[in-house]
Parts: C-alpha cells; structure tokens; sequence
C-alpha cells in the first residue's frame, strides 16, 4: 500500500514461491510527506475521502457497485467501510428520538413531501426491527485513491467526485489528517476510537 512499486517484486516472489520474509518495521513507508489534502508516500500519491452523509431513502444492493470497480484513472482505489456497535440501551432512545424527528417533520405541512413519508416509515421499521432484537451501528466510509504518476492526481480526484455522486454519499477530503486517514483505511484492525484523545462521553455529543 505504501510503495506500489514493490507489489510486483513481493508477487514475483509469491509466485517463485519464496515468501518474502517482512517485519512491520519494514512495511512502512520509507519517507512520507503528509500535506493539507494529499499523502505522498515512497512511489505514490494518495487522496483519502470521509463520507460526511450517507445515502437518502431506500439504498439498492448496488449502490456501491461503480465506487468499488475499478477505475482507470485511480491506480489503486480503497474503499473501508468503518463500523461500531452502539450500545442497546442507547439504541433504543435513539430509535424512539428518530421516530419523533420524522413524525413532527411529516405532519408539519398539510402534504408532507415524499421523502419525509418515506423517512417516517423507515424509522418506523427501523423502531420495529430494533424492538425485536436486531442491533443499531454507527458507520462511514473512507475511499482511498492511489496514483503511480502525480500528474493524474487531479484526474483521479474527479474520479472519486463522480463516483461518490453515484453512489449517494457526500464525500469530503480529509484535510490535515491524510496520512492518519490513509493508515486507517488499511486493512489492520485498527479501532480509531482507541486513537483519539477526546473522550466518549465528548464524541458521543457532537
């Protein structure tokens, strides 16, 4: 992920059979440079996006079906989904706040829209489905555009605007915070709420 160039010495290797024998002190980047809006990392570039709105009313099986295809303009495209489970007790009053937020928004007008209607049912599903055991997470999504060549960056960032549209999510770069975004969007196992110094009692809040 840090140095794409290497992926093809490391699957030649697989492919001889010999196992390349790699510390977690050598898998890091040789020299990074993190920038407001852009990670340079060894042979590459990348630009992390966060979701900051999830997709509105009913969302299809394939929503994100172009966002994870490949795309020939991003050499490597990462797209995490990030989740945790919220508490069940809190669940519930979230559910019940939810349900009370889409009522006084539907029955505020004489002709409520169609897509408040459909926010009220939904949250009335969801309430349902909540009360009859099912679980509530939180969740987003980090999209990580990798380039070979600096010269296609802005190619590959109107590549990700285009596909973030098409699949319902408002997408915004992680500025100041690239490089922590890049490592969180690898597959590692890292929880981030372990990693940020305000407290959840704060986080919870905002």
């Amino acid at each position: 992920a840090y140095d794409p160039a290497a992926a093809t010495l490391i699957d030649d290797a697989h492919a001889d059979g010999d196992v390349p024998d790699l510390r977690w002190s050598d898998v890091g980047p040789t020299a990074a440079q993190a920038g407001w809006d852009g990670y340079r990392h060894d042979s590459a570039k990348s630009v992390t996006w966060a979701m900051t709105q999830a997709p509105r009313g009913l969302v299809q099986s394939g929503v994100l079906a172009r966002l994870l295809a490949p795309h020939r303009d991003i050499a490597r495209k990462r797209v995490t989904l990030l989740y945790k489970p919220i508490d069940p007790a809190r669940a519930a009053s979230l559910v019940q706040s939810d349900v009370r937020a889409a009522e006084f928004k539907a029955t505020s007008t004489r002709k409520p829209a169609a897509r408040d209607s459909l926010a009220l049912r939904s949250a009335q599903a969801t309430e349902s489905e909540e009360a009859s055991g099912a679980g509530l997470v939180n969740f987003g999504i980090l999209v990580t555009a990798t380039v070979i060549d600096p010269a296609k960056e802005a190619d590959a960032r109107a590549a990700v605007d285009n596909l973030g549209a098409t699949a319902r999510l408002r997408l915004r770069p992680v500025y100041g915070s690239q490089d922590s975004a890049f490592a969180a969007a690898l597959p590692l196992g890292l929880v981030l709420s372990k990693h940020v110094a305000v407290p959840a009692a704060l986080r919870e809040r905002v």
